[in-house]
């Protein structure tokens, strides 16, 4: 008699390379990635920004490769033409101040994807495997660090608010559509932290939330205004990435889509009213003539999405913070967030959509509506047609377990941000922006001057990294984040 010898398994490859169409509302993300990135080639194409086109496509390339990788090496692989194309966007129009902020970009984004590498490893050490799975514990602190960097939260906020309003203003949409919300949808897919990690999470969140949205209200200039309007919603993303359960991801991705839709036509819109006025400084548009009812129209669906009008997307985004258990202090961080955003978007209307007080000074434009701005019409007609009718979207239902509020909470907040914007409207307006060097800054009080001399040490430390070059610094990353590995390792071997 002959037996039959069975043939051993074939192990699962280490390094498949896989790429699968996304289902459900993965799929929806996607394709939203495709219009928001034919919006912003658009707005290129008409500007006659057609260098900046091939970066773009590969931006966009990049952001669709991450929603269909499979294995960790594609998402790394994503992750990376992101990063590339983002410099090529950044250094577009060569001069020097560009070139210090893409090889600025290019150091962060490197040392996140070194992040997530070292995760990579532990994870195929671990398990035998690089498919995309949540990710051992061991290899989930590296994940969740790389994933914060790239979202631009604070503290890891630098790059984005200082990047951002330094580049051509056509190239600002395209270039923060899609770094920022594949970082967070790929926390989602590789992340399932312990308590105390989720504690950690949400309150970076809220940090960014409170000291973002602080910021933003202080700025004079329109896109850096906005800019860190994003970090501050980007800490609403993180915040919900963290407290939310995997079985309401589905709602999340209908966030996140919002947010994409009018934060890129927003960006659009920016880029127009730049070219309008020749500049960006809210305090001169105060003695300018009013921008165009077209602009206008733009401004009001995408301002309604950022502030969370009712019973759209954002105000699901808004209100599902409170449905998930956060102690009262963290929600009274949420609640003077949601604060700030409103005076901010006062402060932009004020600005953009009435003219400023009679003076002799004032400046009518001659300078026509650009035709780019027409790019901007497809993300604002998606906002509204998502926005009211999330239903339309392929995968999308709304969690029965799940009820929102009425109109009373978000009332009593607009009547609370339009009582202080009556209060400090002259303040917030004709005020300077936030520098931190100023030494005056911190010199108001004697708190801020012991805040100050404590930090002494640290600013000098910080200097001498940042003189010492790009290629040093991703270098004494690496080592930092190798010892770091040995220690965990060490430790985990002495426990």
């Amino acid at each position: 008699m002959i037996g039959v010898l069975p043939l051993p398994a074939a192990p699962q490859l280490l390094f498949p390379f896989s790429l699968q169409l996304p289902q459900g509302m993965a799929f929806s993300m996607m394709l939203t990635f495709i219009a928001v990135g034919c919006a912003g080639m658009a707005s290129l194409w008409v500007s006659g920004k057609r260098g900046a086109l091939l970066p773009a496509a590969l931006q966009l390339g990049g952001a669709v490769a991450a929603l269909a990788a499979r294995d960790l090496v594609s998402l790394l692989i994503a992750w990376e033409l992101l990063t590339v194309s983002g410099f090529a966007l950044i250094r577009y129009q060569t001069s020097s101040y560009r070139l210090h902020a893409a090889l600025r970009y290019f150091v962060i984004h490197i040392a996140a994807a070194m992040l997530l590498m070292i995760a990579m490893i532990i994870q195929a050490r671990v398990q035998g495997s690089l498919a995309i799975a949540m990710l051992v514990p061991a290899a989930q602190p590296f994940a969740a660090a790389a994933v914060c960097i790239k979202t631009g939260v604070v503290p890891f906020h630098a790059w984005l608010v200082k990047t951002y309003p330094e580049v051509d203003p056509d190239v600002t949409p395209v270039l923060a559509a899609f770094t920022t919300k594949v970082a967070i949808i790929s926390g989602m897919r590789l992340l399932q932290l312990p308590a105390a990690g989720i504690a950690v999470l949400a309150i970076v969140g809220l940090i960014s939330i409170l000291v973002a949205g602080v910021a933003a209200v202080r700025q004079n200039n329109l896109r850096r205004m906005f800019c860190w309007g994003l970090s501050s919603q980007l800490g609403y993303l993180l915040l919900l990435a963290a407290i939310m359960q995997p079985r309401h991801y589905q709602l999340l991705y209908g966030i996140i889509i919002a947010h994409t839709l009018y934060q890129t036509g927003m960006f659009i819109t920016l880029a127009g009213i730049s070219k309008r006025y020749g500049h960006e400084d809210l305090r001169r548009m105060l003695y300018e003539a009013r921008v165009s009812w077209f602009t206008v129209g733009l401004m009001v669906v995408f301002i309604l999405s950022m502030i969370g009008f009712p019973y759209t997307m954002g105000f699901i985004g808004k209100e599902l913070t409170k449905l998930f258990p956060l102690s009262r202090p963290l929600m009274l961080v949420v609640e003077v967030g949601y604060t700030l955003h409103l005076l901010a978007a006062l402060k932009a209307a004020a600005v953009l959509f009435r003219n400023g007080p009679l003076s002799s000074s004032r400046v009518y434009l001659q300078r026509p509506l650009h035709h780019s701005m027409v790019a901007a019409g497809l993300p604002a007609m998606l906002t509204i047609v998502f926005g009211l009718l999330p239903q339309l979207l392929p995968g999308f239902q709304l969690d029965p377990e799940i009820s929102l509020p009425g109109l009373v909470p978000f009332m009593l907040r607009i009547i609370t941000a339009a009582g202080l914007w009556v209060l400090l409207r002259r303040q917030i307006i004709h005020q300077v922006a936030v520098d931190l060097r100023r030494d005056a800054w911190f010199a108001a009080s004697p708190l801020q001057a012991a805040l100050t001399k404590s930090l002494l040490p640290l600013r000098y430390a910080a200097r001498v990294v940042h003189s010492i070059g790009p290629q040093r610094q991703v270098l004494l990353l690496l080592v930092s984040v190798m010892a770091l590995h040995l220690l965990l390792v060490t430790l985990g071997g002495a426990g």
